[in-house]
């Protein structure tokens, strides 16, 4: 069913399952979506966002969304080399070389932001990054809650038939990438501050 990224398909077995189980099915399909590479995460979101309210949507698929990232980074951080050389454009190191001169975490960041990346290829390419496992999580959730919550409202506005506010959440969407891509020093100075922020509580915590 997932390999097919058959959006009512999923939104029929999400809807079998009860409102709890439904919303554990949902966070680990998400999880398995990441792991998975080829399964397309907009339809799981839109379907959930059809099943369930907008906001337990997204935070199901948020979470198993920022969970599958990690778990595939960290695995393929110890696998190093045997994953490295299993995906087209990283054996030479040009890409990795490249991200890395770029500023690893807006660039990681700015992927799960951009509609038709396979999201589920972004944790592989990061492994092999300079990165440490906080930066990347920091850098994923904090850029990947908006692909994920206008999907889940667009799912929730189609299934009540307001195709407009359907649309208008997919081209906020598209505003917001392209803010984010020209005012790229602004946004790295503001979350390298709120980074700073968050690791100067999580030390006195």
């Amino acid at each position: 069913m997932l390999e097919r990224g058959n959006q009512e398909e999923i939104s029929e077995f999400l809807n079998r399952q009860g409102q709890w189980m439904g919303m554990i099915s949902v966070y680990l399909i998400s999880i398995i979506q990441v792991v998975s590479i080829v399964i397309p995460g907009m339809a799981v979101q839109i379907a959930a966002g059809l099943i369930f309210s907008w906001w337990r949507a997204f935070a199901a698929t948020y979470l198993g969304f920022v969970s599958g990232h990690f778990l595939v980074f960290s695995a393929a951080r110890k696998l190093g080399s045997r994953i490295r050389d299993l995906i087209p454009g990283l054996r030479s190191g040009r890409m990795i070389t490249k991200i890395n001169d770029a500023h690893s975490g807006f660039v990681i960041a700015l992927a799960c932001l951009i509609p038709g990346i396979p999201n589920g290829i972004i944790p592989y390419i990061a492994a092999n990054t300079d990165m440490s496992s906080r930066k990347f999580v920091f850098a994923i959730a904090s850029t990947c809650w908006i692909q994920i919550l206008s999907n889940c409202i667009a799912g929730h506005f189609l299934i009540r038939g307001e195709y407009l506010f359907m649309v208008l959440s997919l081209v906020m969407q598209i505003v917001i990438i392209i803010w984010v891509a020209t005012h790229k020093e602004s946004v790295l100075k503001h979350v390298s501050h709120l980074r700073n922020r968050l690791y100067s509580l999580h030390r006195r915590g």
